[in-house]
């Protein structure tokens, strides 16, 4: 049964002498109990088109909206405000990328869901706070009654996107939306909230439209996907049909440059060419055409409509291709494993980081919470060090000591034989710009108050290097941005957008090491493959280390020479990243590789095997 149906719905930002068209025309519809993936680079318009069903974009003339957007066949366009607070959360429910900000704050897991129950429903605030509960249990949050008196602050990442579930799901929505939900979780709670998300759509026929730059996911998740791109869809069909025999070159580079379990360790990456199209300035013709490896002459001239290329897909190209997709990179162009030659550039012996737990009106310690229990590792120039494990395993508290962001409360810390808890005033110089850090949530790392030139260049004068603006257009344009984006602030980019501003500020101070804490979780497969394969070209040119926290197992297969398993705040294996992924020794390891989106063995039983990453 259609559950819902969007036709030729254009949304435009802007002044109308100089109109920015973030969806032109785009087509869409999900059925009852089926999965729609919508996937694209950052600016395709994913995000925008979802924020349409819901009325959440700005009101005329700030942003106007044409087209049809019908849910369970009643018309949504065109409701006044009114109309759309009795749609939003009864009928049609989002769950954001970011669940710290999408939970207040300031109120408990109970009253969020249970307001959000009253505000649609004539019941009682007891009754409220049940229906509470029996979301919470949906979204398999544990204890969910005891999780009621809760704050968002006090739960792990995983378990705050549950309960966003739990807060989206509480009114009982025939359709809803998850806007990347699974970006920066490890790939164990990823895999736990995708099939809690397929056991809903199972269990309570619901639509559910799942937007995602992780193909892995979208091959065994997705019915059917949609793929955009400068705000129109330009390939959709069954998730095997378009995963498994693309038509549109634009689609096969998204699969070309996504990372592999299966491939060949520390392989470059297939990365796009380019940058996608300012969507002031539209090309007349295809707005792939100037990226595009297999443009005509007419592409430049005439603008493809969405037309049948197979049973069920749908593709917008003069020049489709057919044939298997997409095709490998030769084993030559692998980064050729090294062995560690030098002292190490930092070395961690048997660090120990606990936190007093507190209780009691005098607030006595009574226990300690062990966040990293003696580890030791090394770090050597010219390689990459991938600490990998679950939530809370302790890879960030490691890492903190390294950045003087915590004290360890054992063993020692030492940056190029500088101890790291007690370094001179010339040696602390000298840490701050050859340590540099990219943290994982663009959100918070980067100053609202600034601009992006102003960010670029703090680090730069402070340490008294190049700070002009030719430097900084230099920095912007290794990660993909244009000289434009110097002007603005970071709350006029998409989260993909501020990362790769927040590994552009890391470059700059040109360091020795940097830590990159799930640096590309937040990136889009076309700019991950950018950034993975300028980290590479840096490391080899200047002898780079990184210590490379991800939960992606294919991103660290293909950027690591060493990984290190963390479990409970300790090593529980650690070796060459091809001995690891061939033949692992741990339990724990066998298992995060078995649970990685898209691992072949995933694919076979999943719903989908069109391609397995």
């Amino acid at each position: 049964m259609r559950l819902l149906d969007i036709e030729h719905l254009t949304v435009t930002f802007g002044a109308p002498q100089r109109p920015v068209h973030a969806v032109a025309g785009v087509d869409l519809h999900v059925d009852a109990g089926e999965t729609l993936a919508v996937v694209g680079e950052s600016g395709s318009g994913k995000t925008v088109t979802a924020l349409s069903v819901l009325g959440l974009t700005p009101r005329p003339p700030a942003c106007r909206t044409t087209g049809a957007i019908r849910l369970a066949g009643t018309e949504l366009t065109g409701l006044d405000a009114r109309g759309w607070r009795a749609v939003r959360g009864r009928d049609v429910a989002m769950v954001f990328q970011d669940p710290s900000a999408a939970l207040n704050p300031l109120l408990t897991l109970g009253t969020q869901i249970a307001d959000a129950v009253r505000a649609h429903e004539p019941v009682s605030r007891a009754a409220a706070r049940e229906r509470a509960v029996a979301a919470l249990e949906l979204a398999r949050l544990p204890d969910p009654r005891t999780r009621l008196a809760q704050y968002p602050h006090q739960l792990s990442g995983g378990m705050r996107q549950r309960a966003a579930i739990a807060l989206a799901l509480a009114t009982g929505p025939k359709l809803l939306i998850a806007d990347e939900p699974t970006t920066a979780l490890d790939v164990a709670v990823q895999a736990e909230i995708l099939e809690t998300l397929d056991s809903l759509r199972r269990d309570l026929g619901m639509g559910l439209i799942l937007i995602t730059h992780d193909l892995g996911t979208v091959a065994t998740h997705a019915d059917r996907v949609a793929v955009m791109y400068a705000g129109r869809v330009v390939e959709t069909g069954p998730t095997a049909q378009v995963l498994g025999d693309p038509r549109m070159p634009y689609t096969r580079a998204l699969l070309a440059a996504t990372p592999r379990l299966d491939a060949p360790a520390r392989q470059r990456l297939a990365a796009i060419g380019g940058q996608p199209p300012d969507l002031h300035e539209l090309p007349p013709g295809c707005a792939f055409a100037p990226r595009c490896p297999v443009v005509l002459d007419i592409c430049h001239e005439r603008r493809p409509a969405l037309e049948p290329h197979a049973p069920d897909q749908l593709a917008a190209c003069l020049n489709p291709v057919t044939g298997p997709a997409p095709v490998e990179i030769a084993a030559s162009d692998a980064d050729p494993a090294t062995t560690p030659d030098g002292p190490p550039v930092a070395e961690f012996d048997d660090v120990a980081l606990h936190y007093p737990v507190r209780r009691g009106a005098l607030r006595r310690v009574v226990d300690h919470v062990r966040a990293v229990d003696g580890v030791s590792l090394r770090l050597h120039p010219g390689r990459t060090l991938a600490l990998v494990g679950e939530s809370g395993s302790g890879k960030t508290s490691l890492t903190r000591t390294l950045l003087r962001l915590e004290r360890p409360t054992g063993g020692t810390v030492r940056y190029a034989g500088i101890d790291v808890t007690r370094p001179g005033r010339g040696e602390l110089r000298r840490l701050q710009r050859e340590v540099q850090v990219v943290f994982q949530n663009p959100y918070a790392s980067l100053d609202p108050r600034m601009t992006v030139g102003q960010i670029l260049a703090e680090p730069l004068r402070v340490h008294g290097l190049d700070d002009s603006r030719a430097e900084l257009v230099r920095l912007l344009d290794q990660v993909g941005l244009d000289a434009a984006a110097l002007d603005r602030h970071p709350a006029a980019f998409s989260g993909g957008q501020r990362q790769r501003i927040a590994v552009a500020r890391a470059l700059g101070p040109r360091p020795r090491l940097i830590v990159c804490d799930e640096a590309v979780s937040a990136l889009d497969v076309s700019i991950q493959a950018q950034v993975l394969n300028l980290l590479a070209d840096l490391q080899r040119e200047h002898d780079l280390a990184y210590l490379f926290i991800t939960h992606d197992l294919a991103v660290v297969r293909s950027v690591a020479h060493d990984i290190a398993v963390m479990r409970h705040g300790r090593i529980v294996e650690q070796g060459p990243a091809e001995r690891i992924y061939d033949r692992p020794t741990h339990e724990y390891t066998r298992l995060l590789l078995e649970m990685a989106p898209g691992h072949p063995a995933q694919a076979r039983t999943g719903r989908t095997a069109a391609w397995s990453r």
